[in-house]
């Protein structure tokens, strides 16, 4: 029978009965009861069998619904569930959707990695920072969540991302002509922690709910621009003359497509572990579209700076309290750089590795 209902709960009559299933999000989807150690036992199994064929990890949906409004219940369920995976595999992948605010996701830290909502969308920390606005937003955004993970958890990682399977794809409202895309990239994936490319975001892929209001127009098949047959989801709506950047096989072609670039760009972060892995403190300077990071590992000092204005900026180091750069290592972006007499010059919508 029908328990006493918890503030946003939904419950539905099963046909010719009496009785209740708890359905929170759909009449479709009933709720497990994570208080009864049979559906433990299976949910873990069901994890193990995966496990033991060779995958290395898993991304956990809605992990704040384990019980509804409760976050310290679904907490706990984490910390016993992903404690359990990583007795089998000390070096499973565990990452968590965690829709909600910093301090929430926070909650999780030491269960598990959580997805950094507050980097995503339009309006999120990185987009917005492509786009033109304050740096030291960003740059405080991720010292901050860094630093509150660590304290959370020794082992926590920051997962920045620009837009997910939920969400307006970014390439329509990080336009290809101002090039925010490629600054976008700069900003997440020279970055610390385990950035997530959603598929189609290095080649620019399209696709919003639109009028038709369906998650379907987010999915599309992903443009291969071979013989693939692979179809676009049943609903979708999105006119494929939306599509204006090309597909994988055109980009590969073009040493300057957003797909050449997405290349150099991780190429670039694996050459440095510092960037995955460092300690990050935020290099702030007194203008808008300017600044960084210092990055330090393993005892070593590395030094991270973004131009993300349209136009080549001069940066006096000697006058940044924090950075005692004398050489630059590398630069990746739509201008080049120079480093002379601890004068930066840096081209626009550019970053800079220096030492």
């Amino acid at each position: 029978t029908r328990e006493t209902a918890v503030s946003g709960r939904r419950y539905k009559q099963i046909s010719g009965t009496d009785e209740f299933y708890e359905c929170n999000f759909s009449d479709d989807m009933p709720e497990l009861n994570f208080d009864n150690e049979n559906v433990r036992r299976e949910v873990l199994d069901i994890a193990k069998h995966y496990l033991e064929i060779g995958i290395d990890g898993f991304r956990f949906d809605a992990v704040k619904y384990i019980y509804l409004n409760d976050t310290a219940d679904s907490v706990d369920f984490w910390n016993w569930y992903c404690g359990e995976l990583r007795a089998i595999n000390p070096d499973v992948y565990l990452v968590g959707e965690c829709w909600s605010s910093d301090n929430e996701i926070l909650q999780y830290a030491a269960a598990l990695n959580c997805f950094a909502f507050g980097s995503s969308q339009a309006e999120g920390s990185i987009a917005a920072t492509a786009k033109g606005g304050n740096i030291a937003t960003f740059t405080s955004y991720v010292t901050r969540m860094q630093a509150s993970l660590a304290a959370a958890d020794p082992e926590a990682m920051y997962i920045p991302f620009i837009s997910n399977h939920d969400m307006d794809r970014s390439a329509g409202y990080l336009m290809m002509a101002n090039h925010w895309p490629y600054m976008a990239a700069n900003l997440y994936l020279l970055c610390c922690g385990s950035p997530v490319i959603y598929y189609g975001e290095e080649i620019g892929m399209k696709g919003t709910r639109g009028a038709a209001n369906t998650d379907a127009n987010r999915r599309l098949a992903m443009l291969w621009g071979d013989s693939d047959t692979i179809k676009d989801p049943e609903g979708s709506t999105y006119d494929i003359s939306k599509q204006t950047n090309g597909t994988v096989a055109s980009q590969q072609k073009d040493t300057g497509s957003l797909y050449s670039y997405y290349c150099r760009l991780i190429a670039l972060r694996n050459k440095y572990p510092a960037i995955a892995r460092g300690k990050y403190q935020a290099v702030v300077t007194s203008y808008k579209y300017l600044g960084g990071f210092v990055i330090e590992y393993n005892g070593d000092t590395i030094y991270l700076i973004h131009n993300t204005s349209a136009s080549q900026q001069t940066l006096d180091l000697t006058s940044l309290s924090n950075v005692n750069a004398s050489e630059i290592l590398d630069y990746i972006g739509q201008g080049d750089a120079s480093l002379k007499d601890g004068v930066l010059t840096i081209g626009g919508q550019t970053s800079v590795i220096m030492h």
